[in-house]
């Protein structure tokens, strides 16, 4: 079938599955929450927490992720908080894809943000603006020697949210949490809209600037910025207008670097529970 020719039908099925599926979520991660608060290796029980069964997709429909709880947290970092690993849940979305198709995939984002992000899909359905996937960040595909790799993610134009990682120092020391690790940013369509400005370099798990090099340097390193392909992000884009207005930060609107990709929030009320989560 052409979701060309009857999109409204495909974004009311979409619409259908991810309201039926939203019980099962929220029951998965109220015990998911709950074993949480009383683990001290949350990856020995992590295989009990397979998703309920989920209605079925719409047909038609190209499956980017479907993945269980167990399998969005596969290989998560040993550092990482279970007070930060309890707030985090892969959501479901619905998006066209950039062959014109309609696409299902999963982010993973902190729960106070799950309404705001579920919108900011909706525009990107509604407007039929093309995302290249949206896959966890542990996926396979995205792996490099055993670990979570976000460069091999922007790379693949893979848009995400939570990653826990910390950013990267001039000293190429990772020291302070970045947002993404606590699940509060986003990156959308990271080829098409990529990070510029004063050189970076990939460095393990970040990126560092290196000093007196210019103004050439992108991230991903394949990323093009063409504003004529309806992916591209700018200032006055449905999305970030949308997220904007919600009180995100579009990383479009930073000096330097100008990350077009990036987008980050931390909900009101959590302001220095984030702080001390994110102290060295």
């Amino acid at each position: 079938m052409d979701v060309t020719r009857q999109p409204q039908t495909f974004i009311d099925q979409a619409q259908k599955y991810l309201d039926s599926s939203l019980e099962g979520q929220e029951i998965c991660h109220i015990s998911f929450r709950a074993l949480c608060a009383g683990l001290t290796d949350l990856r020995d029980a992590l295989p009990e927490l397979a998703s309920l069964p989920a209605p079925v997709l719409p047909q038609d429909v190209v499956v980017d992720s479907d993945m269980t709880l167990h399998e969005a947290f596969r290989g998560l970092p040993h550092d990482c908080p279970a007070e930060i690993l309890a707030k985090q849940l892969p959501m479901r979305v619905f998006y066209f894809g950039t062959d014109g198709k309609l696409h299902h995939g999963q982010i993973v984002i902190h729960q106070a943000l799950m309404g705001e992000v579920s919108e900011a899909f909706s525009v990107l359905l509604r407007e039929r603006i093309p995302v290249g996937s949206v896959i966890p960040v542990s996926d396979l595909r995205f792996e490099v020697d055993g670990k979570w790799d976000d460069y091999s993610s922007m790379e693949q134009n893979n848009s995400s949210g939570f990653n826990f990682r910390r950013i990267i120092t001039a000293d190429g020391v990772g020291k302070r949490l970045s947002l993404h690790g606590l699940g509060m940013a986003l990156d959308i369509n990271p080829a098409l809209n990529p990070c510029y400005g004063a050189p970076l370099v990939h460095n393990l798990d970040g990126y560092t600037k290196e000093a007196g090099a210019g103004y050439q340097a992108f991230l991903p390193a394949n990323g093009k910025y063409d504003l004529s392909h309806p992916g591209t992000l700018h200032e006055r884009h449905p999305l970030v207008l949308t997220l904007e207005r919600l009180g995100w930060t579009w990383g479009g609107r930073w000096a330097d670097p100008k990350d077009l990709h990036h987008f980050q929030k931390i909900p009101v009320g959590l302001e220095e529970h984030v702080k001390r989560l994110r102290e060295p």
